[in-house]
């Protein structure tokens, strides 16, 4: 052991064989694409402000992502339609 009488961190985890692997990983799906961080953010807002976790990503040239757990697809989907202006949601007629 380490002088301050802690195992190594390199250690952890190895003396039983453990696995690392996280508990209940959850899959996170995206459910937006914004052209910027500052839209990103406000998609976001929206989200949470609906109880769902939302996380935003680089995602392809210069978007960004805003991704869900796999469970609340649906929900942030509605709660995205319902707090954005129609002009907004680009790829409807």
């Amino acid at each position: 052991m380490p002088s301050g009488g802690h195992p190594s961190s390199s250690r952890v985890g190895r003396s039983t064989g453990a696995s690392l692997r996280p508990y209940h990983r959850r899959r996170n799906v995206r459910v937006a694409v914004a052209g910027d961080v500052a839209e990103a953010e406000e998609i976001q807002e929206i989200l949470r402000s609906a109880g769902i976790d939302a996380e935003i990503a680089d995602g392809e040239e210069d978007s960004v992502t805003v991704s869900v757990p796999e469970g609340d697809v649906e929900h942030a989907q509605d709660a995205i339609e319902a707090m954005t202006e129609p002009e907004d949601v680009i790829g409807e007629p």
